[in-house]
């Protein structure tokens, strides 16, 4: 009897304080969500600090370099700092004595947000005067030289030539201060400055005047900038703010990390318990046959889990694969966030999750609104949803552009950021739904347009298989030495000699013919065989130069000078035949690629060292940088063929050109005109004084050198 009684007691008590273990554990875990969500959101407002820090930075770097910019960025993003740090201040949990250094870094930052302003202000009043002056002194110079008569006042007035010539070099050395940010061409602007102010225009009241005009402003130019200039690498370079909110992030992980360690102490402690008095409980109460039942519950549930986005909720992939098989007559759009890993990186992974989660509510609602009640919305991984639906081919066409239309005035707000987005639409109606919608969703992105439908012309299996025949014509011609160079001559335009040439590779086939670089060099660089050609092309050349005894200029691009393979092998060859080095000229694509300074200019070093020399090619094409030429010290610059091809009808491309003549010159780097085809292009090359010429009229690429001559030489 005593036994049973102590059993039922056991009964009774046992749910007695399990109900007291679940009130306090309830309350823990409370308490436990309101520190972690506290924590959570003070560690998202340093962040946001860092992420407004750099912001402010770009934001100052922007209003430097463009002509138009709205301040308004630059003081909005340190009213939000300064509100982010009176935010934090009066949060009890960050000022608390077990966030000490955390607050101590709070309050030095604030202190330098307050210094940083000062600086602000004051650049952004010289910011706004360089740049008043950037636009009215040329426009200045351009009214008065409107204002002239070409033919009589400066024509016949040698005076008033020299006058001219030297406000093109003000407006030269203006935009390679500006843009540069290089002080140093300070020096040479206030030289021009002092030449200017020795012309007398007293006898000439018009002239007089604009001179008096462009004087003054130049030199409120010239004593701005110094200030200018180092306020803006002040603020530029100043790496403080981001140190200290490095700190506070550190040290208020660091200060958390060892608050959690007495939680989750506690939490292990009084959990356990819990799960002893549950287990004991369970033991007591349950039964078999409902075990059992609990395992079929979590089988299912896990099921569901496999095929349910953990971001959406929406259905997954592999729930598409499981439900397509029952639809007759499918049709399925897919649809592409245009941009969305900028979303990512810009704002983080937790704004790219939410706004996955938004879009996705906006078409499930979009779907209901026009009574596609049976369509399924899908997540089928990374920014890529799926609509399916049985039939309505000859309705799709219109939902989607309802969609479009919908989605155009969508705004999508998380935290203080307004989103909108812009999509891609595939659509099809044919299995396999998404191979073929891909297709179409590739072809929607390369035309630029918002939606296309599943067409056959879409197929790109023909042109894989012509990629495919092209890699095979690849291969055969590297085993089989079939990679040829061709020549082109560089020609003097002083004394009308061939200077040097460029080789250009060639392709031979099987039924002898020669295909271009642009036929299989894009093919190549997908595959294995791009440095092969190189390196073929470079050793045939060495060879040329060696039995031709002649100058040679070879392209590399930026790829093959980051391709430690092939710039050994180049440099083996240099060092090998330090005779034929001086022969040698390297041409480098000038491009936005050129970025990894150190590496390149390492290579350049080398090869200038073994006596080689060095051509920026394709010069002031889409992509022009005069740093680069200052950075690399460049032998030659190659002037791009779209500036020359035209020059003979174009002023604007000529100005352009005499601008990088000019420069160019004052470096001691000579210049090459590419694409000269005609007589007429010919004539004014030489009249800028450009050094050498290089294009259809001096001589086309062929296999043979020998076969060309000295051109006849045109005065």
């Amino acid at each position: 009897m005593q036994i049973m009684k102590n059993h039922k007691i056991k009964i009774f008590l046992i749910p007695f304080i399990a109900i007291i273990s679940i009130a306090g554990l309830f309350y823990f875990n409370m308490w436990t969500k309101e520190y972690f969500r506290t924590s959570e959101e003070i560690l998202d407002n340093i962040k946001d600090l860092q992420a407004l820090e750099y912001n402010l930075d770009t934001d100052l770097i922007k209003s430097s370099f463009f002509l138009y910019y709205d301040y308004d960025n630059i003081y909005k993003n340190l009213e939000t700092i300064k509100e982010k740090i009176t935010f934090l201040e009066n949060i009890p949990h960050f000022i608390s004595s077990s966030h000490g250094e955390s607050f101590k870094y709070l309050q030095q930052y604030k202190e330098y947000v307050n210094n940083k302003e000062e600086k602000i202000i004051k650049f952004e009043t010289l910011n706004s005067e360089i740049k008043n002056s950037t636009v009215y002194i040329p426009s200045l110079i351009l009214k008065y030289i409107s204002s002239l008569d070409l033919d009589n006042d400066v024509g016949n007035d040698s005076y008033l030539q020299l006058y001219t010539y030297k406000l093109t070099n003000l407006l030269a050395f203006l935009f390679l201060l500006k843009n540069s940010t290089d002080i140093d061409f300070l020096g040479s602007l206030k030289n021009l400055v002092k030449d200017l102010e020795s012309f007398d225009f007293s006898e000439r009241e018009k002239i007089a005047h604009f001179h008096s005009v462009l004087l003054s402003h130049l030199k409120l130019y010239i004593s701005n900038y110094p200030e200018y200039h180092k306020i803006l690498n002040y603020l530029v370079n100043d790496t403080k703010g981001k140190e200290l909110l490095s700190n506070i992030n550190n040290s208020f992980v660091k200060e958390t990390k060892k608050e959690t360690e007495v939680i989750t102490v506690f939490s292990f402690g009084s959990t356990g318990f819990f799960l002893l008095l549950l287990a004991y409980t369970a033991y007591l109460l349950l039964s078999l046959d409902k075990k059992n039942m609990q395992l079929i519950k979590m089988a299912r549930r896990l099921e569901k889990i496999t095929e349910t986005d953990d971001v959406t909720g929406l259905p997954n992939r592999r729930a598409f694969n499981q439900d397509v098989i029952r639809y007759r007559n499918p049709t399925f759009i897919l649809i592409n966030i245009d941009g969305f890993k900028n979303i990512n990186d810009f704002y983080g992974t937790k704004a790219g999750d939410f706004i996955l989660k938004e879009f996705g509510k906006f078409l499930t609602e979009f779907l209901k609104k026009i009574g596609l009640n049976d369509a399924k919305v899908y997540r089928l991984g990374g920014d890529e949803f799926g609509i399916l639906y049985e039939n309505k081919r000859r309705e799709t066409e219109s939902y989607v552009k309802r969609l479009l239309s919908e989605l155009e005035n969508k705004v999508f707000k998380y935290r203080n950021l307004e989103l909108t987005l812009n999509v891609s639409i595939g659509i099809t109606f044919e299995a396999p739904l998404l191979e073929k919608a891909d297709m179409v969703l590739k072809e929607v992105k390369n035309r630029r347009e918002k939606y296309l439908i599943y067409s056959k012309d879409f197929d790109k299996s023909v042109e894989i298989l012509e990629n495919l025949n092209i890699l095979d014509i690849i291969k055969t011609a590297v085993k089989e030495d079939k990679i040829i160079p061709f020549f082109q001559p560089i020609v003097d335009n002083r004394t009308g000699e061939i200077e040097k040439y460029e080789v250009l590779a060639r392709l031979e086939t099987s039924d002898n013919r020669y295909l271009s670089p642009g036929v299989f060099l894009p093919v190549a660089k997908e595959s294995k065989y791009y440095r092969d050609i190189t390196k073929i092309i470079v050793r045939k050349a060495f060879e040329t130069i060696s039995e031709k005894n002649v100058n040679l200029s070879i392209n590399l691009s930026i790829e093959d000078v980051l391709d430690h393979i092939v710039i050994d092998y180049f440099l083996g060859l240099l060092k090998d035949n330090e005779n034929l080095a001086h022969k040698i000229t390297v041409e480098l694509l000038e491009s936005e690629s050129i970025q990894n300074y150190k590496q390149v200019q390492a290579f350049v070093e080398q090869i200038k060292g073994l006596g080689a020399h060095l051509a920026i090619d394709d010069f002031g094409a889409g992509y022009s940088n005069f740093s680069h030429v200052v950075n690399l010290k460049p032998d030659f610059v190659k002037i791009d063929g779209s500036l020359i091809k035209d020059i003979h009808k174009d002023p604007y491309s000529k100005i352009i050109v005499s601008t990088i003549v000019d420069f160019s010159r004052k470096l001691n780097i000579k210049t090459v005109a590419e694409f000269v085809s005609s007589v007429e292009i010919y004539k004014v090359i030489r009249e800028l004084d450009i050094d050498y010429s290089q294009g259809f009229f001096v001589g086309k690429p062929i296999r043979h050198i020998d076969e060309y001559k000295k051109i006849e030489s045109y005065r």
